[in-house]
């Protein structure tokens, strides 16, 4: 019995860390050949690659009809980045933060996490409001797309003819693909296994989602910015950390919208959610404030987490 529940969770959870890892590899490698600057490469291609299992996730798991796993998967993906993965990462490598890099990129992150706080205390979370942040993520990456391909140059050759550009572009969007699909066979497994242990625990989903399954679905972005931290490349690791904090929200949120309305329960408005901000906050100090990632940044940020873990169980 336990063996059958728990075998689609584990499958689930390594079907989106594989896929979820596939799909970077192909947009990373897809990005660079359009000749997009790295900023944007951390901010909208990965960050944005590695939240595809949250979406996934969270769209199903509404359409399965539990919308506290919906809602805790990105409030608890939010403070996962920043606290667990920003923490590991680190402590591994540590790093030194270029602010201005971030700036805007940064404080895009805090607008939306405050207003999606503001639109959780004011009631219901509506399908109209799920619109808005869609078009509002798409009118962020039009202009962080812009902005990185004039900063950029052009697209980066791969030897001495300009056609050899194709074949490679079309290997990384398959990669891509295949990734992508991976994940969505993941996302599914996940979701069911996760409702299946809250059922057969007592244990309310809003704790599932805002645990198991947000930290499940943000393996991706774990190996990724530890990864990146290790090749010094701390626009990357970091960049893969806001861009996935802004895509939860807008994105994962945004589409979950769709599906249907979201009551926030009690448990999302006076923990998930001030842990979210806490964490939010946290991520601005530390880049333009202090301006680095040292292994003592690295070991309170993990303690923080332990402590929002110590809260939730």
């Amino acid at each position: 019995m336990l063996i059958e529940i728990f075998l689609p969770l584990l499958m689930g959870g390594a079907l989106l860390a594989g896929g979820g890892e596939a799909l970077v590899r192909g947009s990373a490698g897809t990005a660079r050949r359009l000749g997009l600057a790295p900023v944007v490469i951390g901010v909208l291609l990965i960050g944005f690659g590695t939240s595809t299992p949250e979406l996934l996730t969270s769209v199903e798991a509404a359409r399965l009809g539990a919308p506290d796993i919906a809602l805790g998967n990105a409030l608890g993906s939010n403070t996962c980045n920043v606290l667990l993965i920003g923490g590991l990462a680190a402590i591994i490598a540590p790093m030194t933060v270029h602010k201005d890099a971030f700036r805007f990129d940064l404080w895009i992150a805090v607008t939306v996490a405050v207003t999606l706080a503001l639109a959780m205390v004011a009631g219901p979370l509506t399908p109209m409001l799920g619109a808005l942040f869609l078009l509002s993520l798409a009118v962020y990456a039009l202009v962080a797309l812009s902005v990185g391909a004039s900063s950029a140059g052009g697209p980066q050759d791969t030897g001495a003819h300009g056609d050899e550009i194709a074949p490679v572009l079309w290997r990384s969007l398959a990669i891509a693909l295949v990734g992508l699909v991976a994940a969505l066979l993941g996302a599914r497994l996940f979701v069911e296994g996760a409702v299946e242990i809250a059922r057969l625990f007592d244990v309310s989903e809003a704790v599932i989602g805002a645990s198991i399954v947000a930290v499940g679905t943000s393996l991706p972005e774990l190996a990724t910015s530890i990864m990146a931290a290790r090749r010094g490349q701390s626009e990357l690791a970091l960049g893969n950390i806001i861009g996935s904090n802004i895509f939860n929200i807008l994105g994962v949120i945004g589409a979950t919208l769709m599906v249907g309305e979201i009551a926030p329960s009690s448990e999302a408005l006076l923990r998930d959610l001030p842990a979210m901000l806490a964490a939010t906050a946290a991520l601005v100090v530390v880049i333009l404030v202090l301006g680095r990632m040292s292994r003592a940044i690295g070991i309170a940020l993990l303690a923080g987490y332990g402590l929002y873990l110590a809260v939730m169980l």
